[in-house]
C-alpha cells in the first residue's frame, strides 16, 4: 500500500460519506454503474490515482468507450464492429441491465467522458437477426477480414451497438487494505502501520498529546509560532491540523482556471493538493470562527470546501475541459502553509482512524 493509494481510499471514504458497512459491500459486490479500472479493480465511485476504462452492466460485462456512431445496424455488422475493436456484444442479461439501469450507467459514463447509452434496444450476443430465413449472411471475402453480405427473404432487425468487455475472472477488489478483519465492526490491522512505515506506539502517543500541537482554529503568527488567541497584526494563518495552516492572503472572489493561473503566477502561490482541502473541510466551523475574530468574516469558508476551491487535481481537469470547449467553472483560491510539527504520515493514519476503526 503506497501513500498515494491510502490518500485515494481516504478521498473516497470522506468525499462520498462511505461508512464502514458500505465500504465492505462495495469491495465485495459489483452493481450496474460501478467503474472498472485499468488495474482490474472495481468501485462505485471514481478513485483519484486510478484510471477507469469501463462501466459495469453486470458483474461479467463492462461497457467500453466504443459505441457505433452511425446508430443502429444489423447483427452481423454489430459483431464485426465489436470484433474490429477488441470488444464483444453483451450477454442478454447485461443488455437487459443496460436498459433497466440506463440512467445510473449513463451517469457513470458521463463521469469518464464515454458515450452514453441511447434510448432504444441494443444487440446482445445470441440475438436473432430477423424473421423468416436468415436475412443476412456473411462469408469470407477475397481478403482476410473481408465480409460480403447477402439479403435473405426475412426482415432485418436494426439495433444499437455497444462494445463490451467480458470479465473472464472476477474483478479484483480495491484492495488498499488487504488485511481486514470483521468482528462486530471493521478493524484495519497493523498492515497499514507497517506499509506506511509508522510506529503504532508513536502514533498512539501522538494522539494522546495532540493538545500540545497546533489545533484547528489556532493562529499561525508571522514569527512562526502558534497562538490560541488573536495577536494584533501578527496573524499569518489559521491551523487546520498540526502541520497545515491556511494563509490569510486569500482572495474573496472566485476564479476560472485561466484566471487562477494568472493570479498564482502574479502572487507566486501554489495550489493545495486535494488531501489538504479535505483536511480544511473537516474544520470549517473552527476556521470561520477564527476568521471572524480577526475581521475576516467576509472570507468565511463554505461547508463544501472540496468542490468550492481549486486544488492541483481539479485544476488539471478544468484545463482539459476548457480545451474541449466546455463552459469554464469558477472556484475560490486558498493557500496552505506547511509546518513539520508531526510526521505527515500520522495525519494520513489519523484520517483512516476516524473512518475505519483501527482498534
Amino acid at each position: 500500500m503506497t501513500t498515494k493509494q491510502v490518500e485515494a481510499l481516504l478521498s473516497c471514504i470522506k468525499s462520498n460519506a462511505i461508512n464502514t458497512a458500505d465500504l465492505y459491500t462495495y469491495l465485495n459486490t459489483i452493481n450496474p454503474g460501478d467503474f472498472h479500472f485499468t488495474n482490474g479493480t472495481h468501485f462505485p465511485v471514481l478513485i483519484p490515482g486510478l484510471t477507469a476504462d469501463g462501466v459495469f452492466a453486470d458483474d461479467e460485462y463492462y461497457l467500453s468507450m466504443y459505441e457505433r456512431s452511425r446508430g443502429k445496424t444489423t447483427i452481423n455488422r454489430a459483431q464485426n464492429y465489436c470484433h474490429n475493436r477488441g470488444t464483444v456484444l453483451p450477454s442478454s442479461w447485461a443488455r437487459d441491465n443496460m436498459e433497466k439501469y440506463r440512467s445510473k450507467i449513463n451517469e457513470s459514463l458521463r463521469a469518464i467522458n464515454f458515450p452514453e447509452l441511447q434510448e432504444g434496444e441494443y444487440w446482445a450476443e445470441g440475438d436473432m437477426a430477423g424473421y423468416g430465413t436468415m436475412p443476412e449472411i456473411s462469408i469470407d471475402g477475397p481478403g482476410v477480414g473481408d465480409w460480403n453480405y447477402y439479403g435473405g427473404s426475412g426482415d432485418n432487425y436494426y439495433k444499437y451497438v455497444r462494445g463490451c468487455v467480458k470479465v473472464y475472472t472476477s474483478p479484483k477488489q480495491v484492495n488498499f487494505v488487504p488485511e481486514i478483519e470483521f468482528a462486530g465492526k471493521a478493524c484495519v490491522s497493523d498492515f497499514v502501520f507497517k506499509q506506511m512505515g509508522v510506529s503504532r506506539y508513536l502514533f498512539e502517543k501522538y494522539l494522546k498529546t495532540k493538545s500540545s500541537y497546533p489545533c484547528p482554529g489556532n493562529y499561525l503568527l508571522k514569527n512562526g509560532y502558534c497562538s490560541r488567541q488573536t495577536v494584533y497584526n501578527q496573524e499569518a494563518g489559521i491551523f487546520v491540523n498540526p502541520n497545515l495552516a491556511i494563509k490569510l492572503e486569500m482572495p474573496k472572489r472566485a476564479f476560472t482556471a485561466e484566471q487562477a493561473e494568472v493570479y498564482l503566477k502574479a502572487n507566486e502561490q501554489r495550489l493545495p493538493e486535494y488531501f489538504a482541502l479535505r483536511q480544511v473541510e473537516k474544520v470549517v466551523p473552527q476556521v470561520n470562527k477564527s476568521l471572524e475574530a480577526i475581521g475576516m468574516k467576509d472570507y468565511a469558508l463554505p461547508e463544501d470546501v472540496v468542490n468550492g476551491f481549486w486544488c492541483v487535481e481539479n485544476f488539471a481537469k478544468a484545463v482539459d475541459n476548457a480545451d474541449n470547449g466546455e463552459e469554464p467553472e469558477k472556484k475560490r483560491l486558498i493557500f496552505i502553509n506547511h509546518q513539520n510539527n508531526v510526521d505527515d504520515r500520522f495525519l494520513l493514519v489519523e484520517d483512516i482512524w476516524e473512518h475505519i476503526s483501527l482498534e
